[in-house]
């Protein structure tokens, strides 16, 4: 079971800055949905309209009346370079009014992009240049390993279309929206590396609106993700900006880090109340190590143990547990995470009554090496009906209580051993 590092520290090329969130999920549903991600990638045309990367070409009632503008060239040209962008640009500017300011096109062999006139007028050089870098960070992220993102965010929005879409991929869709919007907020700050700008662009994209202006917007800049001493104001963000502003303001402090706290800020600590198909996948692992874990002693394999287990999986047989990543897991895990995990603990202990204390006593040394102890004693004393005095007792015997069990269990496969025919 592979932990959850997320946004580990990089240098090198911005595409390589990718959250680790991505090629998880990739790999995820590659693997678990193996017939749907074949069908996709055989099915996916390369010009296909894509709401999210903009794949396709503008029309020409799009592009009725627009005009070229050497500023915004410029500005374009300079973003590019920046992000190591390739593709030839065409850039067009209208005097129309759209839901966009700015919009990305992508065809496979060039890229367009089209702005209203207020992207010039209402916004300063740096905020300018940092609006053009987040919308051309789409196309790093539309281009990774062969395209591969497009299929994941297709993927779950033929999902999301259905009428009864498991919530596991709604939050899955959400977060690759919002973890796409963090990397292209990357893609603004390694441009421009101003915050203030930065959290234009993430406010524009958010609501579509011209940011609040403070009234020293000029002099404190950047300073705080405060209205008082940031160019824009916060009333007009949302849950979503205020994680991309954090992840912004995070970059400010330390420019080449892509930290866990960015991450924690996104997803929360893990939990079955937002589980998407990563952290969905994990919670079968790791469900499947602590069983495994409980299992360890020879003396716990009871036959009334194994069928509570393949309550869990039918197919679940014996072997050894990732214990380091069930630890870093529970780690982070949030409190119905943590309950689920004492309660199961609880389950194995009453499997087989005739070892009751020294599978507690085995039970309470797990829980105190994954920081559950209180929770899991104060659980055991409610649902087995056992005094705190009784749990204290078998914890101080838990060596003696193990050894006896695990004596007895010997003892009875000699026994069976001798009763065997030669």
């Amino acid at each position: 079971m592979n932990d959850e590092a997320g946004y580990p520290a990089r240098e090198g090329p911005f595409e390589l800055q990718l959250p680790d969130w991505f090629p998880k999920t990739r790999d995820t549903l590659r693997r678990e949905y193996a017939e749907i991600w074949a069908w996709l990638q055989s099915n996916l045309s390369p010009t296909e309209a894509d709401p999210f990367f903009g794949l396709g070409y503008l029309t020409s009632q799009q592009l009725a009346g627009a005009t070229s503008n050497r500023e915004c060239d410029r500005l374009v040209a300079q973003a590019a370079a920046c992000l190591g962008i390739t593709l030839p640009i065409q850039v067009f500017q209208t005097e129309g009014t759209t839901s966009e300011l700015i919009r990305i096109y992508r065809a496979p062999d060039h890229v367009q992009l089209i702005f209203q006139a207020g992207l010039l007028s209402r916004f300063n050089e740096q905020e300018r240049l940092a609006i053009i870098a987040n919308e051309l960070a789409k196309i790093s992220l539309s281009t990774w390993d062969g395209g591969d993102l497009v299929t994941v965010e297709q993927f779950l929005r033929q999902f999301n279309l259905q009428k009864s879409c498991p919530p596991v991929f709604v939050e899955t869709l959400r977060l690759f929206h919002l973890y796409s919007k963090v990397f292209c907020d990357r893609g603004a700050w390694k441009v421009c590396g101003d915050l203030g700008a930065v959290n234009a662009s993430i406010l524009l994209t958010e609501t579509g609106d011209f940011p609040i202006r403070g009234e020293a917007a000029s002099t404190r800049r950047g300073q705080n993700l405060t209205p008082q001493d940031n160019e824009v104001s916060l009333s007009q963000a949302s849950t979503d900006a205020v994680a991309r502003m954090y992840a912004a303001k995070s970059w400010r402090k330390q420019p080449a880090a892509l930290d866990g706290d960015i991450v924690t800020r996104i997803q929360g600590p893990f939990s079955w109340k937002c589980l998407d198909v990563h952290r969905q996948s994990l919670a079968r692992q790791m469900t499947r190590d602590l069983i495994a874990t409980l299992l360890a002693p020879e003396w716990m394999r009871t036959a009334p143990a194994f069928a509570y287990a393949k309550l869990f999986f039918i197919d679940f047989e014996y072997r050894e547990p990732d214990q380091k990543s069930l630890t870093d897991l529970l780690g982070k895990s949030a409190k119905d995470v943590q309950e689920f995990i004492c309660f199961t603990m609880l389950d194995f202990v009453t499997a087989e009554r005739s070892l009751l204390e020294p599978a507690l006593a085995y039970t309470l040394q797990l829980a105190e090496q994954w920081k559950l102890k209180p929770l899991f004693i104060e659980i055991a004393n409610r649902e087995l009906r056992l005094r705190k005095s009784q749990i204290k007792e078998i914890a101080n015997n838990a060596e003696q209580l193990m050894g006896g069990a695990a004596e007895s269990h010997s003892k009875s496969v000699h026994r069976q051993d001798d009763g065997k025919p030669e």
